[in-house]
């Protein structure tokens, strides 16, 4: 007869709790990091120029697109097209800032950050070239004055050609926030293996 020591009711199911509790603990550090949060609304002009200012020469034109239906449309370097932020964004906590283009002509074209502070970029930090006449994504985030604060931004037109902008992101990291579910269950575990080490 072989020799067994049983684990008895109170080490099971000290035993048991201890393991609920290690599965919703390995569940909720599987979740990610960090999210990130779309700033701009209406980024696709799916909805027109509907939460942008813009000036005469810029129209929400579905003739060529990089997604949907409709890009915005800059006939020539009198068009300026301005993105005001509902909410004031810190340059460091920018995790993607830019916008699709296309132009058919080889031409420069201005964007100017506008900042908390009252200052802007300027025109030597963000001209960019449009030389490439296929859709092109043009990443604006390295170009952003780490320390300030980005309030809005304005892209203006080229007196070469129609410049269509499409497809606006910018982003910011946020934290992460454990979804229901898992913080349930992680309280749940805590609150039993609490309640086991109370009884015994």
């Amino acid at each position: 007869m072989t020799n067994k020591t049983p684990l008895g009711r109170a080490g099971a199911a000290r035993f048991a709790a201890f393991a609920a509790f290690a599965a919703c603990v390995a569940f909720a550090l599987a979740a990610p990091l960090a999210a990130h949060a779309e700033v701009i609304d209406n980024a696709g002009f799916e909805s027109g120029l509907a939460g942008w200012t813009s000036s005469a020469g810029v129209t929400a034109d579905g003739s060529d697109v990089h997604g949907g239906a409709l890009a915005a449309r800059l006939a020539d370097d009198t068009a300026a097209l301005t993105a005001t932020l509902a909410s004031a964004v810190a340059a460091d906590a920018v995790s993607s800032f830019g916008f699709w283009a296309r132009s058919d002509a080889g031409v420069l074209s201005l964007v100017v950050f506008n900042y908390s502070d009252g200052t802007d970029s300027g025109t030597d930090v963000s001209l960019f070239d449009l030389g490439n006449t296929d859709w092109t994504f043009y990443d604006l985030s390295a170009a952003l004055a780490a320390g300030k604060t980005l309030v809005g931004f304005t892209v203006y037109g080229s007196s070469a050609a129609a410049t269509f902008i499409d497809d606006v992101v910018l982003t910011t990291a946020t934290a992460a926030v454990p979804e229901p579910a898992s913080a349930a269950l992680l309280l749940a575990g805590l609150g039993a293996l609490g309640w086991r080490r109370l009884r015994h």
